[in-house]
This record gives structure tokens, C-alpha cells and sequence, in this order.
């Protein structure tokens, strides 16, 4: 799994080159030109959501979000690694939740031909994407919650 998210991550590098391009491209345009690039913003915010949508589930997966440890630090191991492995389950829970509405979400909008900005700019795609990351990130957390079970802690390095 640990492999098949590593790609996706780096799938995640093309809206995180294109989004500064943009806006750099539509700054420059409006000082020398006196134009913008039409729908940049609409633009820009699905790039940015394509970027965290597909850079998240690598991130659960290698543990690699910041973590406030300050009172479980003064718990011994195996109730850290307990309470380690509720908390995937119940984030593992959230964002199947979120996977299932995204995706009737994204459903919907090909039914209703929704779109935004003047480009007419179809709305599905980056929804679709946002539904996918969030079945890999919970992917990632019932993996970190299966795994408290067959090694009797939850596995930190993926």
C-alpha cells in the first residue's frame, strides 16, 4: 500500500507546480498587460484541492501529520498504542463518511451538469479526486488499525 500511495503522492506535485504558476502567470498578466487569467481563483482552489486530497492519504499513512502528545506522553506504551489505534478507527470512520458523501456528491454534480466560473469549468473532476483521497486516507487508517492487532501496537512508520 505503503508503494501505491508513494505515487499518488507524487501525483500530488502536478497541482503543487501548477497552482503557483498560475498565480504568478495571472499577477504578471494584470501589472504588464492590464489582464487576468480567467477563473484563477475557481481555478486555484481546485488545484489546491486535488494537492491536499491526493498528498493526505501518504501523510496518514506514514504518520507523518503533527501529533499533540502532551498528556498521552505520561501513559505507558500499550495504552498509547491503544488509544492510538481508537483514534484511526474513529478517523478511519470519518473519512469513509466523507469518501460516500464526496462521491454521491461528485455523482450529483455530473447529473446536474454543475460547473463554475465563466470557463464553464465542470465541477466533477476535483470532486472525484477529493472522494478518492478520502477512501485512501481511510485506507491508511484501517491499516494502522488492523495493524494494532496483529502486532499488538499500531505500526508508526507504515
Amino acid at each position: 500500500m505503503g508503494k501505491i500511495l508513494r505515487i499518488i503522492l507524487y501525483a500530488s506535485l502536478a497541482p503543487l507546480f501548477m497552482l503557483p504558476a498560475l498565480v504568478t502567470v495571472d499577477v504578471v498578466a494584470r501589472n504588464l498587460f492590464n489582464v487576468c487569467v480567467v477563473d484563477a481563483v475557481e481555478i486555484s482552489k481546485m488545484l489546491l484541492s486535488m494537492l491536499i486530497s491526493l498528498a493526505m492519504p501518504y501523510t496518514a499513512y506514514t504518520r507523518g501529520n503533527v501529533m499533540v502528545s502532551f498528556f498521552v506522553d505520561r501513559l505507558s506504551t500499550n495504552t498509547r498504542a491503544a488509544l492510538d489505534s481508537i483514534a484511526s478507527l474513529i478517523g478511519a470512520v470519518v473519512f469513509y463518511i466523507m469518501f460516500w458523501q464526496a462521491t454521491a456528491r461528485a455523482i450529483y454534480s455530473i447529473k446536474t451538469g454543475e460547473f463554475i466560473g465563466a470557463m464553464y469549468i465542470p465541477l466533477y473532476p476535483s470532486r472525484f479526486i477529493f472522494a478518492f483521497g478520502c477512501l485512501l486516507t481511510a485506507l491508511a487508517l484501517t491499516d494502522h488499525f488492523i495493524n494494532f492487532f496483529q502486532r499488538g501496537k499500531c505500526n508508526q512508520t507504515g
